[in-house]
């Protein structure tokens, strides 16, 4: 760690999930800790030495962290509890606007909340999808291919 900085704005964001969109450039997805039942962002210009205030998206969120995958190009793949009132529903979206909008292209319902997603891209280019499922019982795995995000 070469430095902190603070990402303040309404209510009480925390946890971001940081998409860098060029050396300088990167947009933070946060989760409210107040429950105001929406998904946050704030953005840096200056490579993260300051970042705008946080505000509210019109994206639902019941206070759950997210995870966000730059794909480049604009193009951000997302995994996100998206229904304040149903965290048993993880949604895989994404926006080709660096977060401006966004398109949903899978559904993961379940017994029990879906959390703590991750993405990464393998080495072989697919990308992983990880989430916890109910309580205590178990890690659920999904691999894509490139090319079916890139038809979706």
């Amino acid at each position: 760690v070469r430095d902190t900085r603070r990402m303040a704005g309404q209510g009480k964001p925390i946890q971001p999930m940081i998409v860098p969109l060029s050396e300088s450039r990167a947009i933070a997805f946060l989760r409210d800790f107040d429950p105001s039942h929406k998904l946050y962002v704030s953005h840096t210009e200056d490579g993260g030495r300051s970042w705008s205030a946080a505000r509210p998206t019109e994206m639902e969120n019941p206070s759950s962290p997210v995870a966000a995958l730059g794909l480049g190009g604009g193009r951000i793949l997302m995994a996100v509890n998206d229904e304040a009132a149903r965290a048993d529903i993880l949604r895989l979206v994404l926006s080709e606007d660096e977060g401006e909008t966004w398109r949903v292209l899978e559904t993961f319902t379940g017994e029990g909340a879906l959390r703590y997603p991750m993405l990464r891209r393998l080495a072989t280019g697919e990308i992983i999808l990880t989430y916890s499922k109910g309580t205590k019982q178990g890690v659920v795995a999904h691999l894509f291919a490139p090319a079916w995000v890139a038809a979706r």
